[in-house]
């Protein structure tokens, strides 16, 4: 909240009347009041239009559900109830839902599209449930502050952006491990730094254009049906650490600029069609300049 601006609050009372000492602290306390008065209302009047269309977003996706934990947090989720106040899985900013907490709940249905009304969510988790349906329904497009999805040990089932939609703008964390996801990987991946999507049915090659996603830091594809080469020009993603490409169909050699990515961490290739002598060879270098 902005500080306040004590110049041009008390400016004009330095034209006429009174000695700015006798006025300056009547008039604070007077702001001080009223805006104290605003914030009682906000925390303990009606809730704001937003924080409404929240909770009626979120009614609505848990009566189209096909069952959840009856024991579990969404029992606590009642049209009487307030969800910052009363609703498990849930934490809030300003009357604003932020978090989604939702793992191992007995979830059956589908991803709700109708988070898109939850304009300040910026993470969410369905993992271990048996939500199915698309990867990313289109409307989390909308989601301008979402930051981590991760939804690993679902039945969803398509390609990743299989519903028409796409990967929201500021998204950097995306777990959608263990799942029935088809189809190929997508060119380009925004924001995205921690991307795992293995034990899926993905097929097709790596992307040359994810050289171009420069923050990637970890890529986990391993256990899928991914096919072709390695690409060489993942040698200029510098801040990767982690890769994971085991139990796939990739065939080839290990690409020259790979033995430069200073950053890396943990890489798994086995299980694949690579040239095993040539990766054992490079190994070997590796393991000496260690």
């Amino acid at each position: 909240m902005p500080g306040l601006d004590t110049k041009s609050t008390c400016g004009p009372w330095r034209r006429a009347g009174p000695p700015l000492s006798r006025l300056a602290l009547p008039i604070l306390l007077l702001l001080i009041r009223h805006s104290g008065s605003d914030n009682y209302a906000l925390a303990e009047g009606e809730p704001s239009d937003s924080a409404a269309e929240e909770k009626l977003a979120l009614l609505e996706w848990k009566t189209g559900l096909e069952g959840f934990n009856s024991e579990g947090a969404l029992s606590s989720w009642t049209p009487e109830s307030e969800p910052c106040h009363d609703w498990k899985g849930i934490t809030c900013n300003a009357g604003l839902i932020l978090t989604l907490e939702l793992a191992s709940q007995g979830l059956r249905g589908t991803l709700p599209q109708e988070l898109s009304a939850l304009t300040s969510l910026q993470q969410i988790s369905f993992k271990f449930n048996q939500l199915s349906g698309p990867p990313i329904p289109s409307s989390w497009t909308a989601l301008q502050r979402l930051m981590m999805i991760d939804a690993t040990n679902n039945e969803l089932t398509g390609s990743l952006l299989s519903d028409g939609g796409g990967i929201p703008p500021r998204l950097n964390t995306l777990q959608l491990q263990n799942n029935r996801i088809r189809g190929t990987l997508p060119s380009r991946l925004g924001r995205l730094q921690y991307l795992a999507l293995g034990s899926n049915h993905l097929t097709g090659t790596l992307p040359e254009s994810w050289s171009e996603d420069t923050g990637l830091m970890s890529i986990k594809l391993g256990d899928n049906r991914l096919r072709g080469p390695l690409p060489e020009e993942w040698s200029a993603l510098d801040d990767l650490r982690f890769l994971e490409l085991q139990d796939n169909r990739l065939t080839g050699q290990l690409p020259p600029g790979w033995t430069s990515l200073s950053s890396m961490r943990f890489m798994e290739l086995f299980n694949n069609h690579l040239d095993v002598a040539q990766l054992e060879e490079v190994g070997r270098e590796l393991g000496a300049r260690a």
